[in-house]
């Protein structure tokens, strides 16, 4: 694959992506309105259904282990930006490290657009969709040499005040930048359950990442600490089953809000009986 085919498919990636925001800014100007409570800001499997409100920033940082084979790690580094109460826009710029290559750099860069077309507080649901791409900008020995393309969707159900059910999905297209390599792709399915006591939100999620010989199954309980509006701090081990073989991890997250709408709190319109 030459240079001028990897600029064409980046470019029409970027086209879709700004399409994407025009689109989905236009359609969702008129959803400022009531929402479902967020229980906690971010998942660590899977995508979250919660949107920034409008002219919110979030910031997200902390540390994700994987014990395996190799003891690679990574630490986060995301800002999300509410264009309405429904679209953000995300940026993403990750510091990993690699224990194969002995090395320690910039990821990828990811940006991506999510869009929360629903969003029922009379009802507990809430969905959206979203689409990132990936760019091969960091250091050569611990970023992929590929424009990674991943759409996806989220689906959520409110119980009551202190119960949430999220489940997301999404496909990642890999498209290699050398020339005798192929494009790849996988995809991940995510589940969490959400219990909230007070000013702590205990969660279980699993997740299932499709491959193509392989689909390990990944289980992590964890709990978030939330002592105030604006920040919260969040554990999790997660266990992955591949075969006969277990890998255990530790993650931490730490996120901080600045700006958008103070929390109105649990919506009465939900029936608590679910």
């Amino acid at each position: 694959m030459d240079t001028l085919t990897h600029i064409a498919r980046l470019r029409r990636g970027w086209h879709a992506l700004a399409a994407l925001v025009f689109l989905l800014g236009a359609s969702s100007a008129w959803a400022e309105e009531d929402k479902l409570d967020e229980f906690v800001q971010e998942l660590f499997l899977g995508e979250i259904v919660y949107p920034q409100e409008a002219h919110e920033i979030q910031f997200t940082t902390g540390f994700l282990w994987n014990h395996d084979e190799s003891d690679d790690w990574r630490l986060p580094v995301v800002l999300e930006y509410g264009l309405t109460d429904s679209l953000q826009i995300a940026l993403e710029l990750p510091v990993d490290h690699v224990d194969e290559a002995d090395a320690t750099g910039a990821g990828n860069l990811e940006v991506e657009a999510y869009w929360n077309f629903l969003n029922d507080p009379c009802t507990g649901w809430a969905a959206g969709a979203g689409f990132g791409i990936g760019l091969p900008t960091g250091s050569r020995e611990v970023a992929e040499n590929a424009v990674t393309y991943e759409p996806f969707l989220v689906a959520y159900r409110q119980l009551g005040c202190s119960t949430a059910f999220n489940v997301s999905a999404a496909v990642e297209i890999e498209d290699p930048q050398e020339s005798d390599e192929e494009s790849e792709v996988s995809g991940e399915v995510a589940a969490a359950l959400l219990k909230r006591y007070d000013n702590f939100v205990l969660l279980m999620e699993a997740a299932v990442e499709i491959e193509e010989d392989e689909a390990p199954v990944t289980l992590a309980p964890g709990l978030y600490w939330q002592p105030g509006d604006v920040w919260e701090v969040g554990f999790s081990l997660p266990v992955t089953l591949q075969g006969d073989s277990a890998e255990v991890g530790a993650f931490v997250l730490v996120t901080f809000e600045f700006g958008g709408d103070e929390d109105e709190g649990c919506s009465e319109m939900i029936d608590d009986e679910g």
